[in-house]
């Protein structure tokens, strides 16, 4: 009997030792802070930089970009629709749009970027996100319908209680997916989950 109790103490310490272990990062912000602190320090110093792909460009829209526009947000579609055309005329294999078509700008823009997506030579994969990650439903109702029919992808990030985003895997998808979709011999399609379209 006394050997039952042993097991049963040292089974009830090992679960306790786990639940702290897992917890603490959780419940207590000084314990979140120096794993967090550890795992930067990780990433910084001890894992070898990724491969960069030679055959990916990021063609950033910057402070210059937008003081050429005649707003800032959201994007000027009939701009975005020149510089999807530009690039499928420069012989790109794929698209990954990394803006967000939430809500309507100008009708007759917005429906001429459509066309242009639509009827696009080139594969082209569209970014879109959720409630969850700052859009209304009002919103997500409208992406879904702008996104219908077209390759997308989810690009939420998930932060920390600091509100630091420490998990990037969401955020290169996007890349990823126009990238591969683009590879010779490989074909892809995106389904937009119904919990982004639901009003």
């Amino acid at each position: 009997m006394r050997w039952l109790r042993r097991i049963a103490l040292l089974a009830a310490l090992g679960l306790g030792t786990v639940f702290v272990t897992v917890g603490a990062g959780r419940l207590l912000p000084v314990v979140a802070f120096a794993e967090n602190w550890v795992a930067d320090l990780r990433v910084a110093w001890l894992r070898p930089p990724p491969a960069q792909r030679g055959d990916i460009i990021v063609l950033g829209i910057d402070e210059t970009t937008l003081a050429g526009m005649p707003y800032r947000s959201p994007i000027d579609r009939g701009q975005l629709g020149e510089w999807i055309v530009a690039l499928e005329a420069g012989g790109v294999r794929a698209i990954g749009i990394d803006v967000l078509f939430d809500q309507p700008t100008e009708p007759a823009k917005d429906a001429r970027l459509k066309a242009w997506l639509d009827r696009a030579r080139v594969p082209i994969v569209v970014a879109w996100a959720e409630v969850p990650d700052g859009l209304t439903p009002h919103q997500t109702a409208f992406q879904g319908e702008f996104l219908t029919d077209l390759r997308s992808d989810y690009v939420g990030l998930r932060v920390d209680p600091a509100g630091i985003a420490r998990d990037l895997t969401k955020a290169v998808a996007l890349f990823r997916a126009a990238a591969d979709v683009g590879s010779p011999g490989r074909r892809m399609t995106w389904a937009l989950p119904t919990s982004a379209v639901s009003a």
